[in-house]
């Protein structure tokens, strides 16, 4: 099986973290914990989901895949001048690229590409402010890893 590759134009957004909030109802002793997940990924996840669903593999994909990412993020006004570049600048602040991963691959586990995102293996993952004139969004390669009996890259582990 090849690559699967495609767009998903939108601004990406990352998986929150959880949050919680203690507090005493009436009649009890003891505080509760409630632990909830703030829904502000929820709209670029149904998103990535949409568009992998018209795109994924027949059959979900087994053994072990590497996805790789590119993220494009909105410029901010500082960079729409005539002195910036009008390619792609690296994004080197928030939100941190494992975060925006983990809204990818559980779209993408959502979309049956696969059983698991515990199969994803590796990839390369890269944040960007997209060029004058693009879209955000982000661009997403699937590639299922042949496994040929060899550890990747001779590693022999921990010495």
């Amino acid at each position: 099986m090849s690559s699967i590759s495609f767009v998903v134009a939108g601004d990406p957004k990352a998986q929150p973290r959880a949050d919680g909030y203690a507090y005493q109802p009436k009649g009890k002793k003891k505080p509760i914990c409630r632990m909830y997940t703030p829904d502000s990924a929820d709209g670029w996840k149904l998103s990535v989901n949409v568009v992998a669903l018209s795109r994924r593999p027949a059959r979900p994909i087994e053994g072990p895949i590497r996805v790789d990412l590119t993220f494009y993020f909105s410029r901010p006004q500082r960079l729409l001048k005539k002195s910036s570049p009008r390619g792609p600048i690296l994004h080197d602040i928030k939100p941190d690229r494992d975060n925006l991963d983990k809204v990818v691959l559980d779209a993408l586990t959502k979309a049956h590409f696969w059983h698991d995102d515990c199969q994803v293996c590796g990839g390369e993952i890269w944040k960007y402010y997209a060029a004058i004139g693009a879209r955000p969004g982000v661009r997403i390669v699937v590639t299922p890893i042949e496994v040929s009996g060899q550890k990747p890259f001779n590693w022999e582990g921990p010495e």
